[in-house]
């Protein structure tokens, strides 16, 4: 899944904006297997609920994240990974271990005025 920062809406009129109040303006899904229709609101909610819970640049475990976000683990692991591309405001996200094979992740957001 790639993200695209742009002010303009995509070709099928999914501005990821109207799906994504909060987070960095101008983002916008695209890919491969991407579909609007299907993925546009699924993703862009994702992407909103783990940026706003993890902007606060507290550790959290992919659990306590997918608990707290309502999202699947394996989404919320994808959602920090896109954090960290440049496409996406290049965030720092850190990873630390926790405990014997539980690691914690924090986003440290890349703009003060994103925090």
């Amino acid at each position: 899944m790639k993200i695209i920062r742009t002010p303009e809406p995509d070709d099928e009129g999914n501005d990821f904006d109207s799906h994504v109040d909060g987070l960095p303006p101008g983002f916008r899904f695209d890919g491969e297997t991407y579909e609007p229709t299907f993925d546009a609101e699924r993703l862009g909610a994702q992407a909103k609920s783990v940026f706003k819970l993890m902007k606060d640049q507290r550790w959290r475990t992919l659990k306590e994240i997918a608990r707290a976000t309502q999202c699947p683990e394996a989404s919320v692991s994808a959602r920090l990974r896109d954090f960290r591309k440049p496409k996406f405001g290049s965030n720092v996200v850190e990873r630390r271990n926790r405990s014997a094979g539980t690691h914690e992740y924090r986003l440290i957001p890349s703009r003060a005025e994103w925090r």
